[in-house]
């Protein structure tokens, strides 16, 4: 099939015809069965990425609800100023962090000091948001609802293009290797005609 669609399509019909034709060959139906379902399959994958995208979304907004349920958002106030840290073993490309250490009062009034990420512009004694657990540790924020949709979308899109280029790759293979059986009965003919037809030639 490496012509044009129309040409790859009118090839796909003529190899399904029932009516007979001594020029296809049964490798040729063969191959055109495996690629309508494979055809099939791709467009398939559509609607069972939507599926997988909307399975990604519900166990993340679950997840997200119940990282809510345990943690807490507190005002710490910013004890230090800012430290620059470099983090990556790759000097090339390493990334530059600012951190502070930061104080809160946890749920029964004691103090909690512990390090975190702040901007390079935070001044001392001023207060940033730190999301703690229940045991007054510091922890990630639970995901915004843009987050849980951002990351049900690239589950969902990556998925389909998976399974599209997988369908694109058998394809292209059953092709391939059609071909290869093709040409090869297409030598073993000729090793039988070639002699009658060179001997009416004389």
């Amino acid at each position: 099939m490496d012509g044009s669609p129309r040409d790859n399509l009118r090839w796909l019909v003529n190899a399904l015809r029932p009516t007979p034709n001594p020029l296809r060959r049964w490798t040729d139906r063969a191959a055109a069965t495996i690629m309508v379902v494979l055809l099939a399959a791709a467009l398939l994958g559509v609607p069972v990425a939507v599926w997988f995208g909307i399975g990604v979304h519900a166990r993340e907004t679950a997840e997200a609800a119940t990282a809510a349920a345990s943690t807490r958002s507190v005002a710490a106030v910013v004890m230090k100023p800012p430290e620059a840290r470099y983090s990556g073993e790759n000097r090339e490309i390493q990334t530059l962090t600012w951190w502070s250490d930061v104080q809160w009062r946890g749920l029964y009034g004691l103090p909690h000091t512990d390090t975190v990420r702040v901007q390079p512009s935070t001044e001392v004694g001023s207060t940033v948001p730190v999301w703690v657990d229940s045991a007054e540790h510091v922890t990630q924020p639970p995901d915004s609802n843009a987050k849980v949709m951002a990351g049900a979308v690239t589950s969902a899109v990556f998925a389909l293009v998976a399974w599209q280029a997988l369908c694109a790759a058998l394809i292209f293979v059953t092709r391939v290797a059609t071909d290869a059986l093709a040409e090869r009965a297409w030598h073993r003919e000729w090793e039988i005609v070639e002699p009658k037809w060179t001997h009416f030639r004389r």
